[in-house]
């Protein structure tokens, strides 16, 4: 029987075991590194970590061959908003935040057929769609944070 270690799902080492899983030989190809070492980032019991261009490289082969999102980006995003959560916030009620979004989705939209009226997009086109794009996901990110400071309070804003 093999004994198999528990991995938080949302940790390094979680990311690191799914891209393994996923990549095998690829994972240590992409970071141009040993075998061993990607399953030392695996392992939760072990300090190594990748380094932030390394868990870069891995996110990137993970998503080019699998088509999913990146693992090491999601851990590293939840991570954060967990070590954050006690941050100043001013919460508003998600149904108000909701609003802010969807003007930010409408941006999105028209920022969307103007760069493609044509049928292609130039990178001068896409610019202000990523900025829309990126201003959609902070106002996304402040209503979690909302409903994360809703849910410590155990009430409405």
């Amino acid at each position: 029987m093999t004994a198999i270690k528990p991995r938080h799902p949302v940790s390094v080492a979680g990311a690191c075991t799914q891209i393994l899983g996923r990549l095998g030989d690829a994972a240590a190809v992409a970071v141009n590194k040993s075998d061993s070492l990607i399953r030392k980032w695996a392992d939760p019991d072990h300090d190594s970590e990748p380094t932030f261009s390394q868990m870069l490289d891995l996110d990137a082969a993970y998503v080019a061959a699998t088509g999913e999102s990146a693992p090491l980006k999601r851990a590293y995003v939840t991570l954060l908003r967990e070590r954050t959560a006690a941050v100043a916030h001013q919460a508003q009620a998600p149904q108000s935040r909701l609003l802010d979004v969807m003007a930010e989705i409408g941006e999105i939209s028209a920022a969307a057929h103007r760069a493609m009226d044509d049928g292609t997009m130039t990178a001068n086109e896409a610019a202000p769609l990523q900025r829309d794009i990126g201003e959609a996901i902070e106002k996304l990110t402040q209503m979690s944070r909302d409903v994360d400071a809703l849910c410590r309070k155990g009430g409405a804003a």
